[in-house]
C-alpha cells in the first residue's frame, strides 16, 4: 500500500532515546521495586552473616545446628535491621531498642517460615546436614516475602506507599 513509517517510532523509545514516561499511578510500584531490590541486597549480606556464623558454630565449635541457627539468625537479623532502616527504607530517626524489638517480633513470622524450611532441609536433605548453609539458603528465600512485607509495615515505606493509590483504592503495602 506504500504507507510511510517514521523510523523514529519503530521502537518503544522516543526519537531522542528518552524513556517513556509512566502514568503517576506507576511511580509507587517503581519505588516498591527499588525497595525490594535493596531489601534483597541487605538480605544477601544478612545471609552471609547468618551462614558464616552458623558454619563456624557447627564445624568449629561442634554446636548443634538447630541451636546454632537461632544464634546466627539473631545476629544476622540485628545486622539487617540496621542496614534496612538506613539503606532500604531511609529511616531518619535514631534507632531505638524498642524499634529493634518490634523488628525482631515482626520478623518472627518470617523467621518461623525460615527456620521451618531450614529444619526440614537438615532433617530430610542429607547434603544440608554436612553443609548447613544450604538449609540457610532455602530458609532465607522462603522467608523473604514475609519479612519484606513486615519491614515495610514497620518502617512506614517512607510515607508514600501507605497512602491510598491515585485510583482511590486501598493503600499499597506491597
Amino acid at each position: 500500500i506504500g504507507l510511510w513509517v517514521d523510523p523514529r517510532y519503530c521502537h518503544p523509545w522516543s526519537a531522542r532515546d528518552e524513556a517513556i514516561s509512566l502514568p503517576a499511578n506507576y511511580t509507587n510500584a517503581g519505588g516498591t521495586l527499588n525497595q525490594f531490590l535493596r531489601f534483597c541486597a541487605v538480605g544477601a549480606v544478612g545471609f552471609v552473616i547468618d551462614a558464616s556464623i552458623l558454619q563456624a558454630l557447627v564445624t568449629g565449635a561442634h554446636a548443634n545446628p538447630y541451636a546454632a541457627r537461632i544464634a546466627s539468625f539473631l545476629v544476622a537479623a540485628s545486622g539487617t535491621w540496621l542496614m534496612n532502616r538506613h539503606y532500604t527504607f531511609e529511616v531518619s530517626h535514631r534507632p531505638t531498642h524498642a524499634e529493634w524489638l518490634r523488628y525482631i517480633a515482626l520478623m518472627g513470622l518470617g523467621a518461623l517460615v525460615n527456620y521451618s524450611a531450614f529444619a526440614l532441609c537438615i532433617a530430610f536433605w542429607q547434603v544440608s546436614h554436612a553443609q548447613p548453609w544450604l538449609g540457610v539458603a532455602v530458609g532465607s528465600i522462603s522467608g523473604l516475602v514475609v519479612n519484606f512485607t513486615a519491614s515495610r509495615l514497620l518502617f512506614g515505606c517512607r510515607g508514600a506507599a501507605l497512602q491510598p493509590t491515585s485510583l482511590g483504592g486501598p493503600p499499597d503495602i506491597l
